[in-house]
């Protein structure tokens, strides 16, 4: 009987031990699948391809589109944060079947403590940078947070043997090594690879260059029209669009990314432009039969106060966009449905539908997006052209000029 004891005894630890790897596994799954989330919406906001809102946008305070357009979500140029976090815990979940066997026992040990500490290093350096700079909070990040976290918890309870006791195996340690290496290259470069849109070949050199030749013209954009972001930005970018155009759901994404990514820099006006016959003379025979009522939507809903809410929304749902639809979108978008409805057939409603397409028309618009920024006429172009205008675009069209 007394012979047992010890051996129950290692049996115990051998059976604890197993269990606090495969928690450590399990960590490191999951802080992968939030790293490859991130990494995948980190490439879409960068194209201008990502939806308005990411799925673990939660209100003011958590918002992880603000946290991945800000410039501490890459850690080298072009290369998300949230890449190198996967590759780390591919890493992890490696050493943590290493460990399992007893020639890797000690050190597989070891190098969890190690990149558990790293890791929990990191995680409070960039917890202090959203709270104290970005004064905003990332949910899936705090995910990856809370992995690190309990991977260094969970391997600090392994107990791995004190170097004085037993030290380094070099050897095993340098393979390690070169698993670390191996999983940066093929995690980062592997999600680039699978998310990054290549724009190598787009001749943006030129298309800013044509796009800046161009005269400015005068286009309304005053307070009375539908709008996102502040009233006095120094960049204003007017879009003929149309509901049901794919495009043009393309651009207004790339827009919002772009509005994200420079907070309080650029205004995006829309302006009307159905390509619906029952409102658009030049569209009698065909087009988008859904489009003129979203149009006038689009009116109701910035003089009820939620425009930004009722935009996006119908965007998200361009597949779903009917004559008979728009009401329950409006109503789904947090939109009185009484004053909605009351406002959507109004003679006002129409009216303004078809002032934006007498505009358009004068101003040449013959398809959707047609887009002016500054006055300038532009195009549907990727986010990366939309930056450098940014940048170089003049000053912003007079009041007077673009409202005559």
């Amino acid at each position: 009987m007394t012979q047992d004891k010890p051996q129950k005894h290692r049996a115990s630890g051998t059976d604890r031990s197993a269990i606090l790897l495969s928690l450590i596994s399990v960590a490191s799954l999951v802080g992968a699948g939030f790293g490859i989330y991130l990494a995948q919406h980190f490439y879409q906001l960068k194209s201008g391809s990502a939806a308005f809102r990411s799925a673990c946008n939660l209100g003011e305070s958590l918002n992880c589109d603000v946290v991945s357009t800000s410039k501490f979500a890459e850690l080298l140029p072009g290369f998300p944060l949230a890449s190198f976090a996967t590759a780390f815990f591919a890493v992890v979940f490696v050493i943590s079947l290493l460990a399992h066997a007893e020639e890797w026992k000690s050190e597989a040990r070891r190098a969890l403590l190690a990149l558990g500490s790293a890791g929990s290093i990191l995680s409070l350096v960039y917890l202090a940078i959203m709270v104290g700079i970005l004064k905003m909070g990332c949910l899936f990040c705090l995910g990856i947070d809370a992995a690190n976290f309990s991977i260094f918890g969970l391997a600090l309870a392994l107990r791995p043997e004190p170097l004085k006791t037993r030290p380094l195996d070099v050897a095993r340690w340098k393979i390690l090594a070169g698993l670390g290496v191996a999983s940066l290259v093929i995690m980062v470069g592997g999600l680039k690879a699978a998310f990054n849109e290549d724009l190598s070949q787009f001749p943006t050199g030129e298309i800013v260059q044509n796009t800046l030749s161009q005269p400015v013209v005068a286009v309304q954009s005053g307070p009375e029209f539908p709008s996102t972001g502040p009233k006095d930005a120094p960049v204003t970018i007017v879009e003929f669009s149309d509901f049901q155009c794919p495009h043009c759901q393309r651009a207004a994404m790339t827009f919002h990314n772009l509005q994200l990514r420079h907070p309080g820099q650029v205004r995006v006006v829309l302006r009307n432009y159905p390509l619906d016959g029952s409102c658009n003379p030049k569209m009698q025979g065909g087009g988008h039969k859904g489009a003129c009522v979203a149009a006038r939507g689009a009116f109701c809903a910035q003089k009820l106060g939620k425009f930004a809410a009722y935009y996006e929304h119908v965007f998200e749902h361009q597949e779903s966009i009917t004559s008979e639809s728009i009401p329950a979108l409006a109503k789904e978008a947090g939109l009185d449905e009484s004053a909605f409805n009351s406002c959507l057939n109004s003679d006002e409603a129409k009216g303004a539908v078809a002032r934006d397409i007498e505009e358009g028309d004068s101003l040449g618009v013959e398809g959707t997006p047609t887009v002016f920024i500054n006055g300038r006429r532009a195009g549907a172009f990727p986010l990366a052209v939309w930056e450098i205008l940014l940048e170089r675009v003049g000053s912003p069209v007079t009041q007077s000029a673009s409202n005559p």
